[in-house]
């Protein structure tokens, strides 16, 4: 199986302390809240609003011609480079078609209003960025990290079991413009878990995650509150402070 094949690949330990990568909390927000943004997500998904799509103007496969347009010689070289190595790092990997958006306004208002006030107290509403995202088709999202967003709290509607894996960088290298992409020969897996759904975790965007499935997906729905400024080492004593999270010791 797809996911097996790459376990095998980088000796992943599912359970291996989670460093600040992800961690479940007791936050809640209302059931019909919820039930409204995946019925929007699938059955009107005209009403969202799509965000930045930037990172999908480079792709595996691209021709080598079109990047340089985007990149410029020297950028282009290296990102092909590197997309040639992600493509051998997961063979029979299948690229998941990745959109997020934003809420309609009255939605995204309701769940903002929803959040616990000591999070509306931290730095005012705006600091508090509802979305919801869409993925479907593929079986990998490949490694990358966030573009705008360093942490939120996060909520899994709908899913097949997929896999979330973290990788640390096992030597610097290069961040090229606004396009997240690594170079695998210097990541090693660092930690994995099958998110489970309807529970609202902290999820570190800053570090390097991939998705995986056995199958191509055929819809995973999450929505999110992203934290415009905060991080996840600023908000996890926030979070154990406030909630009855208990926040492991070594991440305070």
């Amino acid at each position: 199986m797809f996911i097996d094949k790459i376990a095998d690949k980088y000796h992943y330990i599912i359970g291996k302390h989670m460093d600040n990568y992800f961690l479940e909390t007791d936050i809640h927000f209302p059931k019909e809240l919820l039930d409204a943004a995946r019925d929007v997500a699938i059955n009107y998904p005209e009403k969202l609003i799509p965000r930045d799509r930037v990172w999908h103007k480079i792709y595996i496969g691209m021709p080598y011609a079109d990047m340089e347009k985007v990149l410029g010689v020297k950028d282009a070289r290296e990102i092909y480079k590197r997309l040639i190595k992600m493509d051998r790092a997961f063979p029979g990997g299948s690229q998941i078609k990745f959109d997020q958006y934003s809420l309609p306004d009255e939605l995204q208002q309701a769940f903002i209003d929803a959040c616990p006030k000591w999070m509306k107290d931290l730095k005012g509403r705006e600091e508090l960025i509802p979305i919801i995202q869409l993925s479907t088709n593929g079986n990998i999202l490949y490694p990358h990290r966030g573009h705008f967003r360093h942490a939120s709290i996060f909520c899994l509607l709908e899913h097949a079991n997929e896999h979330t894996r973290w990788w640390r960088e096992t030597e610097p290298f290069k961040l090229i413009s606004d396009f997240r992409i690594p170079d695998v020969s210097k990541l090693e897996a660092a930690y994995e878990i099958e998110i489970r759904p309807n529970i609202w975790s902290v999820f570190n965007h800053a570090a390097w995650h991939s998705v995986h499935s056995n199958k191509d997906f055929e819809k995973r729905i999450n929505v999110g509150i992203d934290f415009a400024t905060l991080s996840v080492d600023e908000f996890l004593p926030i979070l154990q402070s406030n909630s009855k999270t208990v926040v492991p010791a070594n991440l305070l």
